[in-house]
């Protein structure tokens, strides 16, 4: 080193950045699919979302391009939104639902039995490996 060159420090931070005046809408409340609805468990996808009520029931919203939604459609790449949570469709009569994600394009769900069930795609080998299909109602599991 030469003679009065100085480095910084190791532990030198940047400047901060200046603050940014971007505003962000506050929390809006999801759309109720009727008024005695109350939530239990609820889960973000990329651009779909899937609650689970007090009655074990599992809703959906938001985009069903493969099928995510579990509605028993799904509207490709036509980006049709869905604003308003709907029942998605149970694989037997009384099913009750405890657990549910979301995923990119895909959903899972466990019931009040145990059993695991997937809807979506399956371009990665999700929900299930080794099929290239679209799943839109949740699957039944193979009997044991």
């Amino acid at each position: 080193r030469q003679s009065g060159e100085h480095r910084p420090l190791p532990h030198a931070r940047p400047p901060p950045r200046p603050a940014r005046n971007h505003t962000r809408p506050p929390p809006a409340r999801v759309t109720d699919p009727d008024p005695n609805t109350r939530w239990t468990t609820i889960s973000a996808g990329d651009l779909h979302s899937l609650a689970i009520d007090n009655n074990g029931h599992a809703y959906s919203w938001g985009r069903n391009d493969a099928g995510q939604l579990g509605n028993g459609s799904s509207d490709g790449i036509n980006n049709i939104p869905h604003p308003t949570p709907a029942r998605v469709t149970d694989p037997a009569p009384n099913t009750r639902w405890t657990t549910i994600s979301a995923g990119d394009f895909h959903s899972l769900a466990i019931d009040s039995n145990g059993h695991a069930y997937s809807w979506g795609a399956t371009r990665y080998g999700q929900p299930r490996p080794n099929s290239h299909t679209h799943r839109t109602p949740p699957a039944t599991p193979p009997p044991h």
